[in-house]
């Protein structure tokens, strides 16, 4: 039987959800105001990386282009680490602001809810910085517990609360690969589909046997044509497709849940 396997922020929810963290700790307004710094700082330097890469590499892989954004996400993560703006927050208020503030697509919940009845298998690999949160924001889904969650985490004392160091286990897309593949090896004789975003997708989306990627954007449409991947609608997919898959390098594309849920409704008898 199929698994599926999501990212989180701005696939199954309508905003990204990490500047949620910093509502839970002490001095919200000094903290905030330390996230937009940082926030901007690492948008200018992933910009001018992109464009340096792709001047500097003549024949560039797209592994290596992932792999190469490493150097500029962990100095992100150590800024954010330095200014001490993820100091004392508590596991709790991570859960409940999830559970609270976080907005899922309509769609998706109801999509997790109707795989999840037939016992798929649903997991979530993350690059937010809390588990918590995302647990939080899960335990609206009747079933939400049944959803194993992969990502990054905040570091926690005894009592549950943050020392401001962060636990990086999915940084770059392929950190999620490697994970998937793992997975994908415990499970040889299911088919995955991988639905995510961005470029921490883009090698999941290509190993799984179906990779859709919700609401593309400029830059992940660029890259896709750097390396020589196809996009097409989702609504074009057939069976045969599964096969061919990997050797035509190509990733479906959807602009709303309703189009993963008819495909799905579409297509089901085939995974099941």
């Amino acid at each position: 039987m199929v698994f599926f396997a999501f990212d989180f922020d701005e696939t199954l929810t309508h905003n990204d959800t990490l500047s949620l963290i910093i509502k839970c700790t002490k001095e919200v307004d000094l903290n905030s105001l330390i996230w937009k710094r940082l926030s901007q700082k690492y948008c200018n330097l992933i910009h001018t990386f992109r464009d340096e890469y792709f001047k500097t590499h003549k024949t560039p892989t797209l592994e290596d282009y992932c792999e190469s954004c490493r150097s500029i996400e962990m100095d992100s993560i150590e800024n954010i680490i330095e200014s001490k703006c993820y100091d004392e927050i508590s596991k709790e208020s991570l859960f409940e602001i999830g559970k609270e503030e976080v907005k899922l697509h309509n769609e998706a919940v109801n999509f997790l809810n109707n795989i999840l009845k037939l016992n798929i298998s649903a997991i979530i690999i993350s690059a937010n910085f809390s588990n918590d949160i995302i647990r939080g924001a899960l335990s609206k889904l009747p079933q939400g517990n049944m959803i194993n969650i992969y990502s990054n985490n905040l570091e926690f004392n005894d009592n549950n609360i943050s020392n401001g160091n962060i636990i990086t286990n999915y940084v770059v897309a392929n950190d999620k690969l490697g994970l998937l593949n793992k997975l994908c090896d415990s499970n040889f004789d299911n088919e995955v589909v991988y639905i995510g975003d961005g470029m921490t997708d883009i090698l999941c989306m290509l190993r799984a046997s179906v990779g859709i990627v919700f609401s593309p954007g400029k830059s992940f449409i660029q890259n896709c044509k750097e390396f020589n991947i196809v996009l097409k609608p989702l609504s074009v997919w057939t069976e045969e497709d599964i096969n061919q898959n990997e050797k035509n390098n190509t990733i479906y594309f959807v602009f709303n849940w309703i189009d993963i849920v008819s495909w799905w409704d579409k297509n089901k008898s085939f995974f099941i």
